[in-house]
Formats: C-alpha cells, structure tokens, sequence
C-alpha cells in the first residue's frame, strides 16, 4: 500500500489539531515508560526491547528539548543516550 497525497495532509491536520490535552498525556505515557524502561535495564542490563524502547524515547524527548529551546533538558537526554551507548559497549565487550 502506498501513502502519498492525502494521507499524509490529514496525519497532518490530525497533529495539528491536537488539543493540549492529548499532547499531555501522551507526554506523561512517555515519562512513565522511560521509567519501567530504566527499572528494567537497572535489574538486567542486556540489549533487548529496554534498550532500544528507551533511546528512542530518549530521542523523542531531546527532540521536543531542542524544539523548547531547553539546553539544559536537551543534555540531560544527550547524556541519557551517551551511557545507554556505553552500556551497550561494555554488554558486547562482556564487562557487565
């Protein structure tokens, strides 16, 4: 199936339509996913769903960071994905 043309306008105009609310929420389900994510690596630190669910997350929210203006956040995420990518150096190398 392909999507071209109109598709794309109205996932568009759905975004754009979103109240604040529903940006809310979505922002919250994020947050407490980025924390079962972290809880889960803490007590098993292996390369799997965790991992790859929580750099992505972590992109989401350096992303929104960046669009804010917010340098502060926008290196804390940074930071964040720098010892996400150190953890996984050290489970390839066999150091965890």
């Amino acid at each position: 199936m392909f999507l071209f043309g109109k598709k794309k306008k109205v996932e568009a105009e759905v975004i754009v339509s979103a109240d604040k609310d529903t940006l809310l929420a979505r922002e919250e389900e994020i947050d407490k996913a980025i924390i079962y994510y972290e809880t889960s690596l803490q007590e098993s630190k292996v390369l799997g769903k965790a991992y790859t669910e929580l750099i992505k997350l972590y992109n989401i929210k350096r992303r929104a960071a960046a669009e804010n203006k917010d340098e502060a956040e926008v290196k804390e995420y940074m930071d964040k994905i720098d010892g996400l990518m150190r953890l996984s150096k050290d489970v390839i190398r066999g150091k965890v």
